[in-house]
């Protein structure tokens, strides 16, 4: 269109006898074009040499690397035939004068050896020779070699290299010179062929993209060409214009489809990039896809690998456990030991290989739970307090006191990370103080940044050997590996932990003179209540005495006695002790509370308290011995009363805060354990009052009844809100306690239709359930709901609702509040309790619940193991068909019931599983909140089932379960490794009556006979038919469908827990077994299938 205009324009100016004057006005122009074409021409010559030069030089460069790639990769090979020769010479040497070359010059020409024969095996060398035959019979041929040398030369030889043995080595060596020479030939020809290939395909690329810019570089000047041809034949036309305007407007014409032509040209140049991009986009998202299938096989290797190690460590370690039961001389007891460890270190192993495998894979994922930091310590302190005992070393705990105490982030990685730098401080620590500090580094509104650093007084660390910390696969030094072991893949873990929860790592360390590994970790506020460690306002200011050698100690103990208010003095002996007593006795501020060292020299802490009991004091002080070796110890060796409590090191605040409350009889510090606060309201103006209670489990309905009925109330129950509907309708009620979630009509929806009824709109209803949102409390209101009380129930909380509600009786007919047993019972009812002291159970808060009648609490405990045995079969099938309203439903009463039992761990994980549910999420988000709840479930009524057991009260069962003839009881073992069965038959032949199956065809046959087991022990992974087809079949048939399957498994995957569970399985345990955890765990399942 525009060339068209500028020939109307050119016409018209022709027309108006304009035209001479234009044609010389462009004709200067013309001239000026010229010499800006010549520039333009020159530049592009220059710029063109510039490619040319810098093409050659890359060229250059890339041939001389790939060069270099394949010395290296020849320089392998050839270095294994030097290290082969020096190791033959050796050899040949050491048979010849064994003075001149020892076994360890030989055990150190192996070692060199077999480093070249490893190298040779990987990388570069590997890819070099891969395809060459003679390349994989030299690898098999020497590996083949290494397994028989290792045996005399290895890192650890167990066997004598005698002279029949060197003469054997010798001649294997010697047949292996021909392979490695040949390996040395062939490599030497591979290299030259492959970098002769790539030079070529190096030239040839070269050569194309030469050309291709050669091809350039000519259109260029073509183009150039063209356009000096134009500026001629332009003026050819402008003069010819003179005499014929007619063949001057054809040329302009031409000219323009000229340039039509080369914008299509460009066009479909551009339309050929766009393909070719899209191609490379092709082939990327392939390279994509094979590198996430790689990664899979690598993790299914793992898994595999896991399996196969696992299934002969489950023997070694299981026969071992056996034989150290017995009669052993010491020389035997020692090899059997030695046996043990060495097959739990190598189990060590595997696990940290699959952890950083999967930190490396990115599958690995930091969980955002509640958690309580004095929880963390004391598990810490329970797994490393018997080796620091063992060496005689002190632990000990510095948690700064602006730490909180309840934190939110995932305390199963910080605890891996502490046990990690601890067990590390006490592997190179033979004497000293190992010690863990905490403090905050930052604070602000989306939580805290901690600082974790552990500390010891070891060996320390050169500068050098911190070069080589943190890295996969590297210890300090080669003399670390063989003196202490591991896989120096712990700290590599650690490291990145770390940073998956938004900290750092570091070390600083003085060789000789110790080491102190640190870490950082951002953690949420939580939130649940901060627990503020204070004593009431008259036992604050106390004087306490902190006595202790170790000034380190005494500081820790003493900063957390001031953040507590109390005035602690320390005292760095016994005989100072009875100095500071006697100052403050006679300055009339006496010491309330010692707490004492029981390990000191001169004069130790039995010998402190002998005489302070002897002092004449005005008020004799409180004594709580503290502790670094163990409660029983301490226990063996007091023969007078003098002692009040004990605490064993490392201190967590809770501990101490707790055990000072106790001595200085300042009562329960978590909650009351009984009825005393509860007998303060008086309920005698509305005795006699009918409740309806509206509740669908039959646990809670237990505890509402019992609490209601003991207080004077009469009470009816109903459980639905359809029941309850109807019962509204027929008796008068003084209340209604409503439950929010029931079958057939929940809370909500029963309210709302009392409230419809005639003469019923003014009937107290109170919501009496777990969900103490405050959404929930809303919903309730809106429905016509009077209030809200939250499960788990307290006792005071349901009183005062009552109090509210229900209108004072008249004096003549006001019933009498039933007698309740006072806190004078509390003493011999925790005595009698303590069997129950099990993880994750406050039995004092679930006691509190129900007045503290232990009958009704043991019955409900009972119940609750009846309920719940079942749940989370139940919910996965919910879930399964997708039926949300069901498992939310079963959720909300796991959650009651956990809280009514005092369960408050098991209740906060229902709740949140509730509430992810509530949204319907996918499997990607429920399956990690379902196996956590699932496995805590699950580990918590195995724990319920065994501590009932230990008071002789069975879960549900006719008759305690230590009536029962285990003798009598007939358990059916599935596995297809004779070891492993010949395992579980010598663990448990003693207590059970043992059959045998090697496959899954065999024990179908087995179990198609009678008598039936009461239980299966059924291992995974099995040829021809595995262990998931067995339960299949096993649930499907009616006659073996009520039997108790657990799996048993080496994989170590939580995957195949969770398939088994929905195969109908009812526990799993991981191998390599354990004596005693596998007894437990089958008597608890036996259990809780008879009180299903």
């Amino acid at each position: 269109m525009h060339m068209r205009n500028c020939i109307r324009i050119f016409i018209t100016h022709a027309r108006h006898g304009s035209f001479p004057k234009l044609l010389f006005n462009k004709g200067a122009g013309m001239k000026r074009s010229k010499r800006l074409l010549f520039l333009i021409i020159s530049s592009l010559i220059v710029v063109y040499a510039a490619i040319a030069a810098a093409q050659f030089a890359q060229f250059q460069s890339l041939n001389n690397s790939i060069g270099r790639a394949n010395d290296n990769a020849l320089w392998a090979l050839i270095q294994l035939n030097v290290d082969y020769q020096r190791l033959y010479s050796a050899f040949d040497i050491h048979l010849m004068n064994k003075e001149k070359v020892s076994i360890d010059d030989l055990a150190f020409r192996y070692e060199l050896f077999i480093s070249r024969v490893i190298s040779s095996q990987v990388g570069q060398s590997k890819m070099l020779m891969d395809k060459k035959p003679v390349y994989t019979s030299a690898i098999k041929a020497l590996n083949l070699f290494t397994i028989e040398a290792d045996h005399y030369l290895g890192a650890t030889p167990d066997k004598a290299l005698d002279a029949d043995s060197k003469l054997a080595l010798y001649k294997k060596l010697s047949s292996l010179e021909w392979l490695i020479q040949e390996l040395g030939i062939q490599a030497s020809v591979a290299a030259a062929e492959l970098a002769d290939a790539r030079r070529a395909e190096v030239t040839r690329q070269v050569l194309v993209a030469s050309g291709l810019t050669g091809f350039q570089c000519l259109l260029t000047l073509l183009f150039a060409l063209s356009m000096l041809r134009q500026d001629r034949q332009r003026a050819m036309a402008q003069a010819e214009a003179l005499s014929s305007q007619t063949e001057l407007v054809e040329v302009l014409k031409r000219n323009e489809e000229v340039l039509e032509g080369r914008v299509l040209e460009r066009t479909q140049a551009l339309a050929l990039l766009n393909d070719s991009l899209q191609v490379q986009k092709i082939e990327l998202e392939h390279a994509r896809i094979q590198s996430d299938q790689a990664s899979k096989m690598k993790s299914d290797f793992l898994a595999n690998m896991s399996h196969e190690i696992r299934t002969p460590m489950n023997a070694v370690i299981g026969m071992s456990y056996l034989v150290l039961k017995s009669n052993l001389t010491f020389k035997q007891r020692d090899y059997i030991e030695k046996i043990q460890k060495s097959g739990q270190h190598l189990l060590g192993i595997i696990n940290d290989i699959l952890d950083f495998s999967k930190i490396e894979s990115g599958h690995l994922k930091i969980e955002m739970l509640d958690f309580n930091i004095d929880s963390l310590l004391e598990d810490l302190a329970d797994l490393l307090l018997e080796k620091v005992n063992a060496k005689g070393l002190e632990l000990v705990f510095d948690i700064a006191s602006d730490v909180p105490r309840t934190l939110c982030g995932d305390a199963l990685r910080l605890e891996q990370i502490l046990i990690n730098y601890a067990n590390n401080a006490i592997k190179f620590t033979d004497e000293g103080v190992i010690k863990l500090v905490c403090k905050v580094q930052k604070r602000d509104e989306t939580g805290v940044l901690l600082y974790w650093a552990v500390s010891d007084t070891g060996i320390g660390l050169s500068s050098e050997q911190l070069d080589r910390l943190f890295q996969s696969f590297q210890q300090a030094d080669a003399s670390t590996t063989r003196r202490y072991g591991g896989t120096g893949l712990g700290l590599a873990i650690s490291k990145q932990l770390a940073y998956l929860m938004g900290g750092d790592v570091g070390v600083e360390s003085v060789l000789g003179e110790g080491s102190t590994f640190w870490f950082t970790s951002r953690v949420a506020m939580s939130s649940q209540a901060q627990r503020e460690l204070l004593p009431s306002m008259d036992l604050r200011h106390q004087a306490v005495l902190v006595v202790d050698d170790n000034p380190d100690s005494a500081r820790v103990l003493a900063e957390l006695l001031v953040s507590m208010t109390f005035r602690p003095v320390v005292a760095l002996s016994g005989m100072a002790a009875i100095d500071v007593l006697a100052q403050a006795a006679g300055a009339g501020d006496p010491v309330k509370v010692v707490f004492l060292d029981w390990r000191m020299p001169q004069m130790g802490g039995r010998e402190t308290a002998l005489a302070i009991q002897k002092m004449a004091l005005p008020i004799m002080p409180r004594l709580i011995v503290v502790t670094a070796f163990g409660r029983e110890e301490v226990l063996s060796e007091i023969d007078f009363t003098a002692i009040d409590e004990i605490l064993v090191k490392p201190v967590n605040a809770s501990q101490l805060f707790d055990t000072t409350m106790r001595v200085l009889d300042a009562g329960e510090v978590h909650a009351p354990l009984l009825n005393g606060e509860c007998l303060e309201v008086d309920l005698s103006a509305i005795c006699g009052a009918r409740i309806l209670l509206v509740e669908d489990n039959d646990l809670n309905q237990q505890v509402g009844v019992d609490l209601l009925q003991g207080a004077g109330f009469v009470v009816d129950l109903a459980e639905n809100g359809q029941q309850a509907l109807s019962k509204v309708q027929q008796v008068h009620y003084d209340m209604v306690f409503m439950d929010m979630q029931m079958p057939v009509m929940d809370g909500i929806t029963a309210t709302q239709k009392i409230r419809q009824c005639p003469g019923l709109a003014s009937l107290p209803i109170v919501a009496m359930t777990a969900n103490a949102m405050q959404a929930d409390q809303e919903r309730c209101a809106a429905a016509g709901m009077n209030g809200h009380v939250a499960k788990p129930i307290e006792p005071h909380d349901l009183w005062m609702a009552l109090l509210r509600w229900i209108a004072p009786r008249p004096a003549d007919i006001q019933g009498c509040v039933p007698e309740m047993p006072g806190r004078g019972c509390d003493q011999i009812l925790k005595n009698k309790l303590e069997a129950l002291a099990i993880p994750g159970l406050d039995v004092m808060a679930g006691l509190r619940r129900v007045l503290g009648k232990e009958t009704l609490y043991l019955e409900m405990l009972r119940k609750f193991i009846h309920g719940q045995s079942a749940v989370i079969a139940e919910i996965n099938v919910a879930l399964e068909e997708k039926d949300y309203l069901t498992a939310e439903r079963l959720l909300h009463s796991s959650k009651s019931v956990a809280g009514s039992v005092g369960a408050a761990d098991l209740a906060e994980l229902a709740t949140e599983l509730e509430s992810l549910v509530r949204h319907h999420p996918g499997d990607a988000m429920l399956k990690p909140m379902l196996e956590a709840f699932s496995t805590n479930l699950l580990g918590f009524l195995v724990d319920l089932v065994v501590a009932l057991d230990g008071m002789g009260h069975a879960s549900g069962a006719s008759e305690p379960e230590a009536m029962i003839a285990w003798p009598e009881v007939s358990i059916l073992a599935v596995d297809d490794t004779p070891m492993n069965l010949l395992l579980i038959e010598r663990m448990l032949n003693k207590e059970f009556s043992i059959r045998l199956a090697h496959h899954g065809a065999e024990a179908l046959e087995m179990l198609a006979q009678d008598p039936l087991p009461r239980l299966i022990l059924l291992d995974i992974l099995m040829p021809d038919m595995d262990g998931y087809e067995v339960c299949r079949r096993l649930k499907s048939d009616e006659r073996t469908a009520h039997i108790p399957v657990v799996f048993m498994s080496a994989r170590s995957d939580a995957d195949d827990e969770i398939r088994g569970m929905e195969l109908g399985a009812v526990d799993y345990m991981a191998k390599p077994l354990c004596l005693p955890l596998l007894l437990s765990r089958v008597k608890a399942q036996l259990a809780l299938h008879a009180a299903g």
